[in-house]
């Protein structure tokens, strides 16, 4: 190593000096020192982003960092129009299906048939009835969970109910049929992103009066509407997802459709209906595809197979796995 001569010597403290007092490096030392203190707040809040919303103040050096993790809240959610317009027609709905629903106090109509059929599977008793047997499997099990004992021999209409305890399998049914008025409202919903079409469609639904009489009694009907309501509503929420084919929320959404269509066809074979719906709007899907020059012919076959599995594998599997159930 050469040594220092006298002259880089002499030079040394001024260099020194001229480092300390330079205009140009006090500014350099204090945009430095205003970078600093910047990037630490923009690094808790780019954190905060996620965890509290708010910005937290850097924390002093040495010191662990506080993190308080803050909820949603609730009063942002429920103040929202779409979710304030849900939960009062869900409320209406259930208050005028409830009302009052011990009255009559005696069968009522096709209450002798279907009340008869669920104290069958709570006694154990084989029997074969025209209609497939879900919805009369969980009429007996909602009979069975609030306290029925299937001793009723519901002989005819007008028969006094006495101390049997059969307001459950009513509330059951009242339950269900309530739900249609959500259902419909999320349906509409989803087929026309309209707020106000879908709060309109819960309303007309709400004031139905068929729909609320047979909602109140202990009937198939109610469960057969129900499932055909969420088979709607998959059919739509499926469609929907158009632009994400195969995805995870894709596949949820067909084969979520095929098992309601599967439970309204064991209900009542009239959820054959809401299968011709359904199969006609696959009909128009894989047509419409078939058009498409951008989709390859591999790719329109996997959307067929896909298809084949989802509505149609599923609702057949649905159907003859309930079928063994009952048997």
């Amino acid at each position: 190593m050469s040594e220092a001569t006298p002259e880089a010597l002499r030079r040394r403290p001024v260099v020194k000096r001229a480092a300390k007092h330079s205009p140009v490096s006090t500014v350099q030392a204090k945009e430095g020192e205003a970078s600093a203190s910047t990037a630490a707040p923009s690094r808790a809040t780019g954190l905060d982003r996620f965890v509290s919303g708010r910005d937290t103040p850097s924390p002093t050096p040495g010191e662990p960092l506080a993190v308080t993790i803050v909820l949603p809240s609730w009063t942002q959610l429920v103040r929202e129009p779409r979710w304030i317009w849900l939960v009062c027609l869900t409320l209406a709905a259930l208050g005028t299906r409830l009302y009052n629903i011990s009255l009559p106090a005696s069968v009522a109509w096709d209450e002798t048939h279907f009340g008869k059929f669920a104290s069958h599977y709570i006694n154990g008793t084989f029997f074969f009835d025209v209609h497939p047997p879900l919805a009369k499997m969980l009429i007996g099990f909602a009979g069975f969970t609030t306290g029925y004992d299937g001793g009723f021999e519901f002989k005819e209409p007008g028969q006094l109910y006495g101390d049997t305890n059969y307001v459950g399998m009513r509330c059951f049914c009242a339950v269900l049929g309530a739900l249609l008025v959500p259902l419909a409202f999320l349906t509409v919903e989803a087929a026309s992103q309209s707020l106000t079409a879908a709060v309109l469609a819960g309303f007309l639904v709400l004031c139905e009066t068929s729909l609320l009489t047979v909602s109140r009694f202990i009937l198939l009907d109610p469960p057969l509407l129900f499932f055909i309501s969420l088979a709607v509503l998959g059919l739509f929420t499926f469609r929907n997802r158009h632009d994400r084919p195969f995805s995870a929320s894709w596949w949820g959404c067909m084969v979520f459709t095929g098992a309601c269509l599967g439970c309204a066809i064991s209900c009542k074979f009239v959820g054959l209906f809401v299968v011709l719906l359904v199969g006609f709007n696959t009909m128009e899907d894989l047509w419409t595809m078939l058009g498409d020059r951008s989709v390859t012919l591999a790719k329109w076959t996997q959307h067929l197979l896909a298809r084949v599995v989802g509505l149609v594998i599923v609702p057949m599997t649905v159907y003859l796995a309930l079928f063994a159930v009952h048997f």
